[in-house]
């Protein structure tokens, strides 16, 4: 039998509106720079689903995922990693503010380990 490891993480999750509301070009390069910003590897390419009236993406790193979502009254962004050490809370919350306007309304960060 294999060696049990033990697991620990973190999520960051922003509640909070985008002014003004993101394109599908900036979502993409959102979830291009965050993984950037913060020394994540990417493995897949991002994912945009527009619909509607919501505008969401995903990109899927080594450590997790980072997912940002946008309804005409909200907008989310999540970043789940299984590297804490990796992930500056407020490096994502000034790029978030400054370069795609997000009004951070709610900031929600946990914790986990096994």
């Amino acid at each position: 039998m294999g060696e049990v490891q033990e697991l620990r993480g973190v999520r960051l999750f922003l509640d909070g509106m985008f002014k003004p509301a993101l394109s599908p070009r900036n979502l993409y390069l959102a979830l291009y720079c965050i993984p950037e910003l913060l020394g994540m590897q990417r493995i897949t390419d991002s994912v945009i689903t527009p619909g509607g009236h919501v505008l969401q993406g995903i990109v899927i790193i080594a450590e997790s995922h980072v997912a940002i979502a946008q309804t005409p009254e909200h907008g989310f962004i999540d970043i789940s990693t299984c590297a804490p050490e990796k992930l500056n809370d407020s490096v994502v919350i000034q790029y978030v503010e400054d370069i795609l306007h997000f009004q951070t309304a709610k900031v929600w960060k946990q914790r986990w380990e096994t």
